[in-house]
């Protein structure tokens, strides 16, 4: 038998592990993984008596290492493409399972597909992607067990011809319009010093960097997230290029590639307007400006915030320079938007390098306005 905990920061941890997930939830996972004695547990039950349960449980140790990844899957994924990918995977869940009883049910009936289903429906809930528009086709496209030996095989002869011996892990899914890729590229040994008790030790370790695409069917549009790799980001459209395609130029095209830009707020004459019939949209407004000025001789950044900028450009237009026309390196729009009985504001990033940034639940009303405003640049 396991030893129960009696350390303060133990107690403690688990307590907050089932605050997180609820009493409800816990009770559900535990009734799940068929813990003796927890089809008698109700939420009547006060929180100790539960961390009491579990902690005189034989498998404690397992039960809070399950505890701890439910929650960090569950915040870390969007739920939709989550029970997508479960669906795909063959583990059946019921429409009412929350989230958190979702990732509990994977874990203990599909555990070796868990780590595969939470990385690419976690690419899913990320943004501030770099988005490429690919060249006009009217090809119609699905993701097939043969595109996915494409993209490994593409990506594999890319990393051979430049990188041989660099190491590589590939994950793809479609979900309904959306391919979802998740990669990781090994990076080079690194050598560190730790201290081991009194000793002092050499480590080798060999990193890896993560890549994440999104290819959006419909609207024939690649997202990436590379970090600083121009080589990875490479790969990944000469790879997708290639694949769907038979271009690896096909999200390289200068005339096509640029979807997003903040060009339209050099104009002056910018109109935030929005229809008289929107009831989702009920205000906007710009609440942060990164503005490149040439003051002679130097190139200045001139970052501007506020509640509202562009009423603070006015008041700082001068004869000499209108700030409202100079060139933006990025701008930042604050959306209040209509959810239920409640508003919600969306913060928008739009930057001149094609990237964006905004909460994904809100594409609609997002994407919508944004190609309105002129900031979607449309084929």
């Amino acid at each position: 038998m396991e030893p129960a905990l009696h350390l303060t920061n133990d107690t403690e941890h688990v307590k907050s592990l089932i605050r997180s997930l609820t009493k409800e939830e816990t009770i559900s996972y535990l009734k799940v993984r068929g813990i003796d004695g927890a089809e008698d547990l109700t939420t009547k039950l006060s929180l100790d008596d539960i961390l009491e349960f579990i902690l005189s449980d034989d498998s404690h140790s397992q039960i809070i290492n399950d505890l701890q990844r439910i929650r960090e899957v569950a915040q870390e994924v969007e739920e939709e493409t989550f029970r997508e990918l479960c669906k795909i995977y063959g583990l059946t869940l019921n429409f009412q399972d929350s989230l958190k009883l979702c990732v509990a049910k994977c874990l203990i009936e599909k555990e070796e597909f868990l780590a595969k289903i939470h990385s690419l429906s976690a690419v899913k809930k990320q943004n501030d992607f770099e988005m490429l528009g690919g060249k006009p086709t009217e090809q119609k496209i699905n993701l097939t067990a043969a595109h996915k030996l494409s993209i490994v095989k593409s990506l594999k002869q890319l990393i051979e011809e430049e990188e041989p011996g660099r190491n590589y892990n590939v994950q793809l899914e479609q979900i309904e319009h959306e391919v979802l890729l998740n990669a990781y590229f090994e990076d080079r040994t690194k050598t560190f010093n730790t201290i081991n008790g009194k000793k002092i030790e050499t480590v080798k370790i060999t990193p890896a960097s993560k890549a994440q695409a999104k290819y959006n069917l419909k609207e024939n549009r690649l997202s990436l997230k590379y970090g600083t790799s121009k080589k990875i980001r490479r790969y990944l459209i000469e790879s997708f290029g290639e694949t769907f395609f038979n271009d690896n130029n096909h999200f390289d095209d200068p005339e096509h590639k640029v979807v997003y830009s903040p060009k339209v707020f050099e104009s002056g004459t910018l109109n935030l307007s929005i229809d008289e019939d929107e009831d989702e949209l009920l205000d906007v407004k710009i609440i942060e400006e990164s503005i490149k000025i040439q003051l002679e001789e130097q190139e200045v950044n001139l970052i501007i915030k506020g509640n509202d900028t562009e009423s603070v450009l006015e008041k700082l237009i001068r004869k000499e320079i209108d700030l409202r026309t100079q060139s933006r390196l990025y701008v930042i729009l604050a959306l209040t938007v209509k959810v239920g009985e409640k508003e919600r504001k969306v913060r928008i990033k739009v930057s001149d390098n094609n990237k964006i940034s905004y909460d994904p639940r809100f594409s609609e009303v997002v994407s919508k306005y944004l190609r309105k405003w002129g900031v979607e640049v449309v084929g």
